[in-house]
């Protein structure tokens, strides 16, 4: 199996992984999907190019980015704007309209908390509060939004949708959440997330 490494700047238009080691950290790298046979090298530089060009315009902070990651940006970016913005999620609403009148950050904290699989020990390390504090914050969430957080299918609803928002604000040049670069890391431990 091989990735293809495109970059931006620097390294030429392909590496392996060895030579990514050693590009610099101004260099924006793109890692396609795995794949077998040679026939697919095009396909898969193009991905690794496309994974880099939605992670500038998502303002990633990364200097890595997996296609897998933000394969839900680029199918995003395949659908007319006018049909995006038309799509409603009644729980993202719900706390967006809480976290606009008391900026408490309950977006955020539930899409790393579904991107780290329900795991509160993960999700808590990463956006370094105590367990107890994210504890606090679901119940919160869960009170505001009316969102059944064991539901899997609206929870990954909801992530898919605020990637959509995220997508549609940054597309217009609008600051968002940092969520974006932890969604752009790619794998670990047969998650989706390092």
């Amino acid at each position: 199996m091989s990735r293809i490494w495109g970059t931006v700047q620097g390294g030429g238009p392909w590496v392996d992984e060895e030579s990514a080691e050693r590009i610099g950290r101004d260099d924006e790298i793109g890692i396609s999907d795995e794949f077998d046979s040679p026939l697919e090298l095009r396909r898969h530089y193009e991905e690794a190019l496309r994974a880099v060009d939605i992670a500038l315009m998502l303002s990633a902070k990364d200097t890595a980015f997996y296609f897998a990651a933000f394969l839900p940006f680029y199918l995003t970016s395949l659908i007319d704007k006018e049909r995006l913005i038309s799509l409603r999620n009644v729980y993202y609403e719900r706390l967006k309209a809480y976290d606009d009148r008391h900026g408490a950050g309950y977006l955020e904290t539930l899409c790393y908390y579904v991107l780290y699989n329900c795991n509160a020990q993960k999700t808590a390390k990463r956006m370094s509060i105590h367990r107890n504090t994210l504890a606090h914050r679901l119940e919160k969430i869960a009170e505001v939004a009316n969102i059944p957080m064991g539901n899997g299918i609206i929870l990954q609803n909801f992530v898919l949708f605020y990637q959509i928002q995220l997508y549609l604000r940054k597309g217009k040049g609008e600051s968002g959440p940092s969520a974006v670069s932890f969604m752009a890391k790619g794998t670990e431990e047969g998650g989706h997330l390092r």
